[in-house]
């Protein structure tokens, strides 16, 4: 059987109520049925609680809250690469910035590559 792929995004990796939800979501799926990852900014302690509940994590440091037009291109370009690589099945967007930075990565990749993937967004705060 084959797994479903599902990428959890959010901007940042300190504690708080969104990152918690991210975290009980990757962590209470079941593990045949799905392959997790959580894909986060900065270096904060939900990358840790991750990695010691084995769930795959990709730190993208360009990820930032606030508004840099500079850090935002790149953030683009390289959520564009991961998608590309690791090739999920599922998007779950977890913050307005990634919501924005995370829809046009995955729809520029499907209409290059041809690649779907469901993308899911829920709103915090």
């Amino acid at each position: 059987m084959n797994r479903k792929k599902i990428l959890f995004l959010i901007t940042q990796s300190v504690s708080g109520g969104a990152q918690k939800y991210v975290f009980d979501l990757a962590t209470n799926l079941d593990k045949q049925k799905y392959e997790v990852a959580v894909a986060a900014g900065g270096d904060g302690e939900l990358f840790d609680k991750l990695k010691d509940a084995d769930i795959q994590i990709f730190k993208r440091k360009c990820l930032k809250r606030p508004i840099c037009p500079t850090c935002d291109v790149e953030a683009y370009f390289k959520l564009k690469k991961l998608f590309k690589e690791w090739q999920p099945d599922i998007l779950h967007l977890n913050s307005s910035k990634v919501s924005i930075l995370g829809s046009l990565a995955a729809r520029t990749l499907r209409l290059r590559s041809g690649h779907k993937m469901k993308v899911i967004y829920t709103v915090h705060g």
